[in-house]
């Protein structure tokens, strides 16, 4: 009789703790400085598998549950940290408080869990759901559990990124950006790129179609569309070039790349939008229809946890939700009465449950068709917060009028993004979920397990990132928005996705977004889809959210990112065109420098946490700093240089390896040969 693998260890659940504490946290910054995260599964994978090598008896289910764990951990960041920094953005919140936005994170999380349960039948055995993610996550899991992986790879690529970290935001030796603006014939022109290991790091993992777009939207916002629409649509002189240009950006530019993300967004949900309903309508009669034969005996591979914890948990959440939101409404700003307040409160709920569950299939569905990095969640989060906001606008124009208050609108305003934080992160989390779930299907793990585990990432994650993005907003502040003075508004953590959703509820509820700048920013998508679909088809394949979401981001950090996503090309490239390379030896070098990209943007992210921690402490962002400001000019050349050996480090180190090996073993050949020769 074979021996049973082990999944719930004592290990596995210490490990899953600090993995889930590392990549929350690392995500966290990632969301607010760029808002695209890249897949966390394969990361947590091989370095839980790397960890577990130095114990006997591991197993390949074990490194499953770990993984499951802390890729909930991202997912929750999807949810919670796309949506809550809008409500700093329209000033509902001054900052983070702690107990609301972990309920809020860990209340979505477990309806996402919950959701997703009984979906998971049904999708896993569709035959036109590839899972492309969830089969590589399987496939990683298999070769690390036979492979011996080298953790000094991880480990040297997250030391460098934090001492990059360190120099360049802690001692202010390296610059963390260049930047170049001037005025000429009424337009505003200039460029710029940033240093930074996490966004190098970021690109090297989400690769060079992602990548490419990215800059590709840099450059059409920025260097493109600054001097033409400037000298379009005039611009005001703010005092230098460089703050005339940010001005310009805030008033004009971001609302172009605002609806630009908007119709990429709703683009892409719409693409898939037919399948994915089609599927979340059958997958709803036959779980609702359908019937369990009695007696039929269920195997460990297709168990999920009790109804009973189901309807427990589910309720508990309930309840939770109608407390929360009973104490967000206020009656006397909505004019309404007590038993009209709870009225509003339970069809909040009801919305919650009803569009929750629908989006919890169709972000599933979209798992099993794109995987987690390609769903178009966005979309997904826009379109929930767009129905509730103009429901609950339609309800406040009918009781109040329409002139209501500002204090009203504010009010009204922050109570629809607590909603949509909900459903964001039922969506984030189903569509994480789903695709673990496959991947445990596919090695043979038990459902119930890998769920008690999600839920075990999601009380991690939704414990840790509020410290984190309180500490992150102190420190660097969000969306040109800080509680500390002298803060330059300009190197603010951008939160695109947030800005996006305050902008739209915003809009919905006091009629003053610009229309134009929307649809100029919508025509230059449908541009470049036009060109996708029919100049482009067989070489580069642009992504239309990471061209939006450039259009948005400064070229401080589609720059990095891009040179990231390049090297991994290239590096890609060398390895393809080397002859003396077996494929398994060619997987190896890649999966080594996708350890070494993964430990530099680990490595950084967490350096920024802990200088944010320092600087917080102290009050004082240059209590670090060593080179004085008047020779600030040389930290650029330091930024240039630094930035070229990196580039250098990574590739030698992710290609030189083998190909030292293979000279190695040719010269000892033809040693041996001449010896018996002779």
């Amino acid at each position: 009789m074979l021996k049973e693998k082990k999944e719930i260890t004592m290990r596995a659940i210490l490990i899953s703790i600090v993995l889930t504490i590392i990549l929350a946290t690392t995500n966290t910054y990632l969301a607010l400085k760029i808002g695209i995260l890249p897949s966390a599964s394969i990361p947590a994978a091989i370095i839980s598998m790397s960890i577990l090598r130095f114990f006997k008896n591991y197993s390949i289910l074990e490194n499953n549950l770990i993984q499951t764990a802390a890729s909930a951990g991202q997912a929750v960041v999807g949810g919670i940290v796309y949506t809550a920094p809008s409500l700093i953005i329209i000033h509902y919140w001054l900052n983070f408080p702690y107990w609301k936005c972990l309920v809020l994170a860990f209340l979505g999380g477990v309806l996402g869990v919950l959701f997703s349960i009984p979906l998971r039948k049904k999708l896993m055995r569709d035959p036109q759901l590839p899972f492309p993610e969830g089969k590589a996550i399987a496939a990683v899991l298999q070769v690390a559990e036979d492979k011996n992986i080298n953790m000094r790879k991880i480990i040297s690529g997250g030391a460098v990124g934090a001492l990059f970290d360190l120099f360049q935001s802690g001692f202010k030796v390296i610059a963390e950006n260049f930047q170049f603006w001037f005025i000429s014939n009424k337009a505003i022109f200039g460029m710029g790129t940033g240093f930074s290991a996490a966004m190098i790091g970021t690109g090297y993992l989400v690769g060079f179609n992602i990548g490419g777009s990215l800059l590709l939207g840099g450059i059409l916002g920025w260097v493109i569309g600054m001097p033409l629409l400037s000298a379009i649509l005039g611009f005001s002189d703010a005092g230098t070039s460089a703050q005339t240009a940010m001005a310009f950006w805030d008033l004009k530019l971001r609302y172009i790349s605002i609806g630009a993300m908007l119709f990429a967004g709703l683009f892409s949900l719409l693409v898939t939008l037919k399948p994915s309903i089609t599927k979340s309508l059958i997958t709803c009669k036959s779980l609702f229809f359908s019937r369990k034969k009695r007696g039929s005996i269920i195997l460990g591979t297709e168990r999920d946890l009790p109804n009973s914890f189901i309807l427990i948990c589910l309720m508990s959440a309930l309840i939770a939700l109608f407390i929360l939101f009973q104490n967000e409404i206020d009656s006397i700003q909505f004019n309404v009465t007590n038993v009209q307040s709870m009225t509003i409160v339970c069809c909040f709920i009801i919305y919650i449950l009803f569009m929750g569950f629908i989006f919890a299939a169709m972000c599933g569905y979209f798992s099993g068709l794109l995987g987690v990095s390609g769903s178009p969640g966005s979309g997904v989060i826009v379109a929930g917060a767009l129905i509730v906001a103009v429901l609950f606008n339609a309800y406040l124009g009918s009781n109040i009028g329409l002139n209501f208050s500002h204090s009203t609108m504010l009010h009204a305003e922050g109570i629809i993004i607590l909603v949509t934080s909900i459903i964001a992160c039922i969506a984030a989390i189903a569509c994480d979920n789903i695709q673990d779930l496959k991947v445990g299907h596919i090695i043979g793990a038990t459902p119930w397990k890998q769920q008690v585990m999600l839920l075990l990432g999601i009380l991690i994650a939704s414990a840790v990132i509020p410290v984190v993005m309180q500490l992150l907003f102190e420190t660097y502040g969000i969306a040109g928005i800080s509680n500390q003075s002298g803060i330059d508004q300009t190197q603010t953590l951008s939160a695109p996705p947030a800005a996006m959703i305050a902008s739209v509820i915003e809009s919905v509820f006091n009629d003053t977004v610009p229309w134009e700048l929307l649809e100029i920013g919508a025509a230059f998508i449908v541009c470049f889809i036009i060109f996708h679909c029919f100049f482009n088809k067989n070489h580069f394949k642009f992504s239309i959210i990471g061209i939006a979401t450039g259009m948005y981001l400064p070229l401080t950090t589609t720059v990095p990112l891009f040179i990231g996503s390049l090297l991994s090309q290239f590096i890609k490239r060398h390895l393809n065109a080397n002859k003396n390379l077996t494929t398994t030896q060619k997987e190896e070098q890649h999966q080594s420098g996708f350890l070494i990209a993964s430990g530099l943007l680990c490595g950084a992210a967490l350096m920024q946490v802990v200088l944010a921690g320092i600087f917080a402490w102290y009050r004082n962002s240059e209590i670090l700093r060593l080179l004085p400001e008047s020779l600030s000019k040389y930290s650029i050349y330091l930024a240039f240089i630094t930035t070229i050996c990196l580039f250098r480090w990574v590739y030698i180190a992710t290609t030189v390896p083998y190909e030292s090996t293979l000279k190695i073993k040719t010269a000892s050949s033809f040693m041996r040969k001449t010896v018996v020769s002779k």
